[in-house]
């Protein structure tokens, strides 16, 4: 049994190298180099597919990628998002990002603003141990006064539908500020902007 199956498979190994005969000593090892041969070709095809699948890859990828200069050919790294953002638009005016008043310098800190269909803002500004200055501002075309008061006391009686600031708050206490058009329009907004003294 055991010499039938040698034959057996002396004989499937030399049909699969397209042979009739049974393989001797050599020509076995042949078949076997043969063998060898073929399967580190292979691998080494594979070798190189992989590698130059990475290299394309790196190079789409630096390609793709965004440019480290500004875009003008500086070589400079491009900028960083600031660390305050700009003052916005309240009331369809666009806050500036400091203001004087008495030979002082204050720099925008906050805001807020109240959609359509409000008849008036109010805003409660915390306690700052520095001296705080208020803008207030209505949509433009706004028709009538807008008043302006500081803790129920009337500071600002002036006409609306511009941007108005210079009203002072006391340190060291929080406020509550309302800006009221005397003649609300139910597509209109209000702003209020908050400003602190410039530090350096």
């Amino acid at each position: 049994m055991r010499v039938e199956e040698l034959r057996r498979t002396l004989r499937d190994e030399a049909q699969e190298l397209g042979g009739t005969e049974p393989l001797d000593g050599r020509a076995r090892l042949r078949a076997v180099d043969a063998r060898v041969h073929t399967g580190r070709l292979r691998r080494r095809s594979l070798r190189t597919a992989l590698v130059g699948a990475v290299v394309v890859g790196g190079i789409a990828a630096f390609m793709l990628a965004p440019s480290a200069g500004t875009g003008n050919g500086d070589g400079l790294p491009p900028p960083q998002e600031p660390m305050v953002q700009a003052p916005p638009s309240l009331a369809g005016f666009h806050m500036p990002p400091k203001i004087t008043s008495d030979g002082l310098t204050y720099s925008y800190t906050r805001g807020q603003q109240v959609p359509q269909n409000r008849q008036r803002l109010l805003v409660a500004v915390e306690a700052s141990p520095a001296r705080q200055m208020i803008g207030w501002s209505t949509t433009p075309g706004t028709p009538g006064r807008v008043v302006v008061s500081v803790d129920g006391e009337t500071v600002n009686h002036d006409r609306a539908g511009r941007f108005e600031y210079g009203v002072l708050l006391a340190p060291g206490k929080t406020h509550l500020v309302v800006v009221r058009p005397e003649k609300p329009q139910d597509t209109f907004k209000i702003g209020l902007a908050i400003y602190g003294p410039e530090t350096f």
